[in-house]
C-alpha cells in the first residue's frame, strides 16, 4: 500500500533496458533530491524476465513494490502498475530512462504551482555516444520538434511524463496488442478529451537510445506493427485525424497481384480511348506492371537485402555526416514499408463483401475492399473526402440490370468530366456519353447491364493527374478526383438513356 504522505507513484517497467539493468532504476529509488516519502516506485516485470531481478529488488525501499506480471509488453506492464496504484499522480517511463537527481522534485513544484495540472511532459537527454546512438538521437529530436508545432497535437512522452491518475480511469488501460504503439493511441484518446499537456520545467531523464540499426530497425517495426493492429481496430477517421493516412493499409488489395493487373488495363483501355490525354500515366503504369510481376515476397526480399546495406554503410564506412543522414531517413521510411509489406503477406485482405451494392456512402466509411487507390482524409468546407489516385478501382457487386454510379466530388476539382479521362470495366472502355456531371460536382456514370454484369473486379477511373508540387506545394502525391460519398442507384433502362 502506498505511504499516505506519497503524492506519486512511479511506474518503471522491466522492458527493453538495453544493456544497463540497474542505474535506471537505481535513479528512481536512490539518486532523487525528492524526500523518499513524498513517493513510491512501483517496478512492474514479467514473469518471464526473472534473470536481473534480484539485483533490481535489493535498490527497493520499504514503500516500493515490485510486481510480477504474466505476459510481457511495455503496455502490459504499465496497466498492471497503474491498477495498483493509489497516489493522486503517476509518473511513467521506461526501462532505458534514467532519470536526473532532481527530476521528482522538479515534479512536485509543477504540481504545486499548478493545481489544475493534467499530463505532464519530461525533457529527453540523449547520450549521442556512438554513431547510430547520435543519429537516433537527432531523429526523435526533429520528431519532438515536430510534435511541438501548432499543426500537430501534444503527444505525452512515454519516456518520462507525470498524469493525473484519475484521468487513466476516464480514459482506460493501453490496448496491449497495440505493442509501442499503445501509448501513442492513449495519449491521442486523453488529447481528444480536451486534456491539456503541459512541460515540467526541470524534470528530465537519459533516454538510452538504440546502439545499432537493427536495434534501431526493431523498434520502428514493432511501432508500425501496433499501428497497424490498431487500424484493424479503430475509428479510421479518429486514427487518420491523429496520425495521418498510412497509404499501404489504406490501399492494401491493390497490392495483390489481381488489383495490379486490373488497374494497369484499365489505363492501357484509357489510352486506346484517349492516346494523348494519357501519356502522363505511363510511370503509373509502368509501376503497377513492376507491382504485378513482383508480388510482395520479392519486394520484401529486396528492401530486405537493401535495408541490410544501408545499415552496413551507415554503421561501418566513412562518409560524409550529411549523406549518413539521409540514408537513416531512408532506411527508416524502408523499414515502415518493409513491416507494412510483411503484415499483408500474413494479413491478407479477405473480402467482407462482394463489392457495393445500392446506397449511399460516405469516404470514411469505405474500406480497401470498397474502393482502391485513395489518399487520406482531408476537409473542404466542413465535410471530408478523400483524392484518389489518377487511376482508381471502385469495386460495385455484380448484377444484371443497368445502375449509376455517382461520385460526389464537391466541386473540389471543378467539374470533374474535364479530368476524367475514362471509365472501363473489365478494361473496356466505357463510352463517354454515359458519364455526366453537374454543377455540384456530382459525376454521374452509367452502367448498362452489359458493363454492370462484367464490373467483378470494379469499376475503374482513370484521371488527368493533377501534381499539387507545380504549385509550389511539398506534396509529392499524384492526385485524380476528390470522392466526398459514392452512390449506386438503379437506372432507367438502357434504351430510355438520353
Amino acid at each position: 500500500m502506498a505511504d499516505a504522505a506519497a503524492a506519486m507513484t512511479v511506474i518503471y517497467p522491466v522492458h527493453e533496458l538495453r544493456g544497463d539493468f540497474v542505474s535506471p532504476l537505481r535513479s528512481w529509488t536512490r539518486e532523487q533530491t525528492l524526500a523518499r516519502d513524498r513517493y513510491r516506485v512501483l517496478v512492474a516485470c514479467s514473469e518471464a524476465d526473472r534473470g536481473h531481478t534480484a539485483a533490481m529488488q535489493s535498490l527497493l525501499g520499504p514503500n516500493d513494490e515490485w510486481l510480477q506480471v504474466r505476459g510481457r509488453g511495455y503496455g502490459l506492464l504499465l496497466n498492471a502498475g497503474s491498477a495498483r496504484v493509489r497516489t493522486p499522480w503517476l509518473v511513467m517511463t521506461e526501462g532505458h530512462c534514467i532519470a536526473e537527481p532532481g527530476c521528482l522534485e522538479a515534479v512536485m513544484r509543477w504540481i504545486e504551482a499548478n493545481p489544475d495540472g493534467q499530463v505532464g511532459n519530461f525533457d529527453l537527454i540523449h547520450p549521442n555516444d556512438g554513431i547510430v546512438s547520435r543519429l537516433v538521437a537527432r531523429w526523435y529530436e526533429d520528431l519532438l520538434m515536430q510534435w511541438s508545432t501548432p499543426s500537430n497535437w501534444p503527444h505525452a512522452i512515454s519516456g518520462g511524463v507525470a498524469i493525473r491518475r484519475s484521468l487513466l480511469d476516464e480514459v482506460g488501460a493501453m490496448e496491449t496488442a497495440f505493442g509501442a504503439f499503445a501509448p501513442h493511441v492513449q495519449s491521442a484518446q486523453l488529447h481528444s478529451r480536451g486534456v491539456k499537456v503541459g512541460r515540467v520545467p526541470g524534470a528530465a531523464v537519459l533516454h538510452l537510445d538504440e546502439r545499432n540499426m537493427a536495434e534501431f530497425c526493431e523498434s520502428t517495426a514493432s511501432y508500425v506493427r501496433g499501428e497497424l493492429v490498431a487500424r484493424s481496430r479503430i475509428d479510421p477517421v479518429f486514427l487518420e485525424h491523429f496520425f495521418g493516412d498510412a497509404y499501404v493499409w489504406s490501399n492494401r488489395r491493390r497490392f495483390q497481384r489481381g488489383t495490379a493487373l486490373a488497374l494497369a488495363r484499365a489505363l492501357i483501355a484509357s489510352a486506346r480511348a484517349s492516346p494523348r490525354r494519357a501519356a502522363a500515366l505511363v510511370g503509373t503504369l509502368a509501376s503497377l506492371l513492376a507491382e504485378a510481376a513482383a508480388g510482395l515476397r520479392l519486394r520484401i526480399a529486396v528492401n530486405s537485402l537493401t535495408l541490410a546495406l544501408d545499415a552496413l554503410t551507415i554503421e561501418r564506412l566513412p562518409i560524409p555526416e550529411r549523406l549518413r543522414w539521409r540514408r537513416f531517413l531512408r532506411s527508416h521510411q524502408r523499414v515502415v514499408r518493409l513491416t507494412q509489406l510483411r503484415w499483408l503477406l500474413r494479413n491478407p485482405v479477405v473480402a467482407a463483401n462482394a463489392g457495393l451494392s445500392e446506397g449511399h456512402w460516405a469516404i470514411e466509411r469505405l474500406g480497401p475492399n470498397d474502393i482502391v487507390g485513395v489518399h487520406g482524409l482531408e476537409e473542404f468546407d466542413g465535410r471530408r473526402f478523400r483524392w484518389i489516385e489518377p487511376v482508381a478501382m471502385i469495386r460495385t457487386a455484380p448484377r444484371q440490370t443497368s445502375c449509376e454510379l455517382r461520385i460526389e466530388t464537391g466541386g473540389i476539382r471543378g467539374d470533374p468530366l474535364r479530368s476524367l479521362l475514362a471509365v472501363t470495366v473489365a478494361g473496356r472502355a466505357l463510352p463517354r456519353k454515359y458519364c455526366t456531371s453537374d454543377d455540384q460536382g456530382t459525376l454521374t456514370i452509367h452502367l448498362p447491364a452489359a458493363f454492370a454484369a462484367a464490373a467483378n473486379d470494379g469499376v475503374a477511373l482513370v484521371c488527368d493527374p493533377l501534381s499539387p508540387r507545380r504549385g509550389g506545394t511539398p506534396d509529392r502525391r499524384s492526385l485524380g478526383l476528390p470522392v466526398v460519398s459514392i452512390a449506386i442507384a438503379s437506372a432507367p433502362q438502357d434504351g430510355d438513356l438520353r
